[in-house]
């Protein structure tokens, strides 16, 4: 049984002696009569009338001292010199406690007859131990000094602790009847404990008072029972009661000591009758009549619905209990010794057969596993029924066997928590604790909820044992319906679907095994919940998530890992659109439905009402869809739509839009038996992780499809001075299509009237003028049903015409405008005769941030590739994309190539033409940048052979890189003296050359390709 300990005393009476030579209890000051000795760390004995934990054993202030950090401590608090007298002040005793358990502060108590000095302090009155945390009575016997002056010192060589504490200070003599010590108390029941205490004198009567706190009862000084033996066994108790003890010794003639106490416990509840559960359904709380305790008095077990953070798996709990609700548990995240968690007493004598049963969850995840030990009292003694230490497979019943013990009087279960190989993350949990006889007839188990309807749900479970009818309480929790145990279905099939539900309401269900007349029912397991779906909507239908971020009325979201939704909001997330900016619109405009890309939780679903789509003509489902995976892959959106019986995909998106973008399915061709339903799942199954395409929906409709629908996926591409191509997705019936063509350069502004009519897909707009920003709308032509809306705009730039040599090469605004947003652009620079290259040099730059011409590019989403020919078929010859790929995938990366003035790049095609592409995205305009162009013939550093090269930049800060069409066998940098500074041999086509440790100043760099040298001189900044 539970053994209660006293591990200090308060004294009811004399607690300061009129006979004491001194007392001290620092309530004011370290007095000037006390000595301090700081020997060697920084901390020292200190006064504080604030002490943090308990605060002071009496009034408010102690004597502390804080371990030392930087080295051990060697600290003395010395006592003022003491002349001992026999029967006067041969006795010295204090208080003292550490500030925490879990730091227990090491000190001895030191005497000298000389002085108070370090090196005189050479007895021994208590050696080295620690100090608990709990205020403790340290008495001195002082007798053998006997007409002696002393001093007495407390000494700490504490290191890397806490603190320690000292109190109530008093040099009296030892009374005549000495009061007894260490008061503990074991085998408490409902009536009776069993109380004891230690005789430091000659008694051998002593008297106790029985103070009942329950009753409101207070201690008088008055002995309750007198004379008693020691131990005493407390009879005639009140069950689930709350008392104090108090003894005294009782010396006789002598007279009696002091009251010392109290010792508090409370009895056990009178023995329950089994059959008997717990299912710790108690807000929280410790069930009434049960009690938890720890040996370090630190942590006991809790009772909780969620939590903490490893209990299951990850605080995944799987599987299920008879009440699927509280539990109790221990946090395993530190090791805080055995706890203990008893029940009540349980009658098991009605009981044929008696058994213990119930759940348990235990996963060690990644580290030990913890240990949960089970035993049994049978009247008279523990008996150990079973220890687990394994993981469980989710929620496990275990069943222990306790027929076999003899009982003289009711039962208790004990279940002890411990962790053998120190703290983990082995939070084990118990639910449904059970006295009974073995199941007659067995509980369902799993219990599960599919296909909810507005007034339908199907219900099914696992028979785990032999039943063939079940009976089912269903619970109406939006009417405030609590469950009541009774049946609300009888006799019930595994499936059942339960019908007259109502529609948009929360329930709650039950089931039990029914095993006929001879077995009776099992016990009720549950509950589950789920909620009924709204009546159908009838169509058009509409939803643009305009709720202020709650989810709509009668739409339904799940994960299947059950962390993570989707989200509705009018900003953010971070990466929805691209990075958190949105383009293009919506019908609604405002919030919408998005899914957090930020990590894999799974697929998310989102699923619309029920909508009867009957009365549509053409049915139709339609959406806008916002993607971009940005510098990452994209997640996927499958869009379903249930037509009555069974889910169809309908389609599935995981590529970039062009902003927000209408998508319109037409599900004229499902053949519904009932209203339909949409289904929007995300997921990241193209490469699971972390990944930035945070999808968002809006304006789900359910209508008619159009006559005529709108073509999707508008693109441009391959434009030239005067002409560009135009494709885009169609959709529905259209075959023909008609183009509008805006020239803002020009300051024109859409009108809604087609430019050309009746074109083809793709198309080739004709008759463009150079170096002019455009948009560009399409629409379909359906003949006798009319044309769509119009889908754009698409932005683009035509090419500018082409610099001459010793001209002037810049981006799409001219020398004194901006490029555009989303803006395309390509030009070819040819050389004026054959055998001369193209060279063109940065001299301006101001590209993605507004750095307004400091001469670099500051930013990776508006970026340059030059194609090493007259075309962009030929190899990259470098793209200022800060090293990371455009994302389509052909271009080569050149790592750390953001533009600088001064970068300067020369063709070594055959052709000596540069062919230079240029793209910007929707969100920043800036003021571009201007080259110089310059040709001339191919010298001994660009010559085109075997062993042709390039290099950028020149001049160079940290890093020149080059590349060639061969192997570079060495390289090798000399300064201007000739010396050898650098060398490298990369055996390899490219090469970063690392001239971050050189100075300032011109070097010659030497390129060797098979064999063939070639020598080109760099400036180094």
């Amino acid at each position: 049984m539970r053994k209660i300990t006293l591990l200090f005393l308060v004294l009811i009476a004399f607690c300061w002696r009129s006979n004491a030579q001194f007392t001290e209890s620092f309530e004011t000051e370290i007095p000037a009569t006390w000595t301090i000795l700081d020997l060697a760390s920084a901390n020292g004995w200190v006064w504080d009338d604030t002490p943090e934990g308990d605060g002071a054993q009496d009034g408010s202030a102690v004597a502390r001292i804080e371990s030392g950090f930087d080295a051990p401590n060697d600290d003395y608090l010395i006592t003022p010199q003491i002349t001992v007298a026999s029967g006067l002040n041969d006795r010295l005793t204090f208080y003292t406690k550490s500030r925490s358990g879990l730091f227990s502060e090491p000190y001895e108590v030191l005497l000298s007859t000389a002085t108070a000095t370090a090196a005189d302090f050479t007895v021994i009155l208590q050696s080295e131990s620690e100090a608990p945390e709990e205020w403790t009575k340290v008495t001195l016997d002082l007798s053998s000094y006997n007409g002696q002056s002393i001093y007495v010192a407390i000494r700490t060589t504490s290191y890397g602790n806490w603190e320690l504490f000292v109190d109530n200070f008093i040099n009296d003599t030892f009374p005549a009847c000495m009061e007894p010590t260490d008061l503990t108390l074991e085998n408490i029941s409902n009536a009776s404990a069993d109380f004891a205490w230690t005789e430091n004198g000659t008694a051998t009567a002593w008297n106790i008072e029985i103070v009942d706190v329950t009753a409101g009862e207070v201690a008088t000084g008055a002995a309750t029972v007198s004379g008693v033996t020691n131990p005493y066994t407390l009879s005639s108790l009140a069950s689930n009661n709350e008392y104090e003890l108090y003894v005294q010794a009782d010396c006789g003639v002598e007279g009696p000591s002091i009251w010392v106490g109290p010792l508090a416990f409370t009895t056990f509840c009178d023995a329950f009758t089994a059959p008997y559960i717990q299912s710790f359904e108690n807000a929280g709380n410790i069930p009434d009549c049960w009690t938890t305790f720890s040996d370090s008095g630190e942590e006991d077990w809790f009772f909780n619905e969620s939590g903490p953070n490893h209990v299951g798996d990850g605080g995944d709990l799987s599987g299920s209990t008879l009440s699927n609700g509280y539990y109790a548990v221990c946090d395993a995240s530190s090791s805080h010794g055995p706890r203990y968690l008893m029940s009540p007493f349980v009658d098991v004598s009605v009981l044929a057969t008696p058994e213990l049963r119930f759940y348990e969850i235990s996963n060690a995840e990644d580290s030990d596993n913890a240990q949960l030990d089970v035993e049994i009292w049978d009247g008279s003694a523990w008996n150990p029924m079973g220890t687990y230490n394994t993981n469980t497979d989710g929620w496990e019943l275990k069943i222990v066997d306790i027929s076999t013990l003899t009982f003289t009087g009711p039962a208790q279960a004990r279940f002890t928590f411990s962790e053998p190989n120190g703290g983990g993350d082995d939070d084990i949990a118990i639910d449904d604790v059970v006295f009974d006889n073995p199941i007659a007839c067995i509980f369902p188990a799993d219990l599960l909820v599919a296909n909810v309807t507005a007034t339908t749900a199907d219900l099914s479970w696992t028979e785990t044992g032999t039943a063939t009818a079940w009976n089912i309480e269903i619970v109406n929790i939006t009417a405030g319906e609590t469950a009541t145990s009774v049946a609300t279905l009888s006799e019930v099939t595994n499936p059942y679907t339960v019908t007259g539900l109502l529609p948009n309401t929360n329930y709650e269900f039950y089931v039990q095994s029914n095993c006929g007349v001879a077995d009776g029912n099992s016990f009720w397991i549950g509950p589950v919940s789920f909620q009924t779906d709204c009546n159908a909507l009838t169509a058009p239908y509409t939803e643009g998530f305009d709720n202020a971020g709650a989810i709509p009325d009668c739409w339904r979201m799940y994960s299947d890992s059950g962390e993570e939704d989707w989200i509705f909001q009018d900003s953010g997330l971070s990466h929805v659109g691209d990075r958190g900016v949105l383009s293009g619109s919506t019908t609604t405009g405002g919030f919408y439905a998005a899914a957090d890309a930020s990590q894999d939780h799974g697929p998310r679903y989102l699923l619309s009402p029920f909508v009867d789509v009957s009365t549509l003509t053409t049915p139709a489902l339609s959406f806008y869809e916002i993607s971009n995976s940005e510098d990452s892959e994209n997640a996927q959106l499958d869009v379903e739509v249930w037509d009555g019986a069974a889910w169809n995909l309908m389609a599935t998106y995981n590529t970039n839009t062009v902003g927000w973008e209408l998508k319109t399915l037409d599900i004229s061709g499902l053949t519904f038996t009932g209203p339909a339903q949409a289904r929007f799942t995300y997921s990241e199954v193209i490469a699971p992780g972390d990944v930035d395409d945070d999808i968002a929906i809006d304006d789900v409709t359910f209508g008619e499809a159009p006559d005529c629908m709108a073509p999707t996926v508008l693109f441009v591409s391959n434009t030239t001075l005067t002409t560009a191509d135009v494709t885009w997705t169609a959709n529905g019936i259209g075959t023909n299509w008609n183009i509008e063509v805006v020239n803002i350069t020009a300051g024109e502004t859409a009108t809604g009237l087609a430019t050309v009519f009746g074109v083809t897909n793709p198309y080739t707009l004709t008759g463009l003028e150079d170096d002019n920003h455009y948009e560009v709308y399409v629409q379909a032509d359906c003949g006798v049903d009319g044309v769509s809306t119009w889908t754009g705009p698409y932005a683009f730039a035509t090419a500018i015409v082409p610099p001459a040599c010793e001209g002037i090469f810049v981006d799409g605004g001219g020398s004194h405008g901006n490029y555009s947003e989303s803006e395309f652009s390509s030009s070819t620079i040819l050389p004026n005769s054959a055998g001369d290259a193209v060279t063109i040099t940065f001299t301006y730059v101001d590209i993605e941030v507004d750095t307004f011409g400091s001469g670099e590019q500051d930013g990776c989403y508006d970026y340059l590739t030059i194609y090493n020919g007259p075309d962009n078929t030929y190899p990259v010859l470098a793209q200022t994309l800060c090293g990371q790929d455009s994302s389509n995938g052909d271009n080569t990366i050149v790592a750390d190539s953001e533009l600088h003035v001064g970068d300067s790049f020369t063709s070594t095609d055959v052709s000596g033409a540069l062919t230079i592409e240029f793209r910007s995205d929707p969100f920043t305009s800036l003021t571009g940048w201007e080259a110089t162009v310059s040709c001339g013939v191919l010298g001994v550093e660009d010559v085109i052979n075997e062993a042709a090269f390039t290099y950028y930049p020149n001049p160079v800060t940290n890093t020149l890189t080059l590349n060639a069409q061969k192997s570079i066998d060495n390289i090798t940098v000399y300064n201007m003296l000739g010396q050898k500074v650098l060398r490298t041999a990369p055996n390899n086509i490219t090469n970063e050359l690392d001239m971050s440790s050189l100075s300032t100043g011109t070097y010659f760099v030497k390129v060797t390709i098979e064999s063939v040298a070639q020598t080109i001189r760099v400036i180094k900044n």
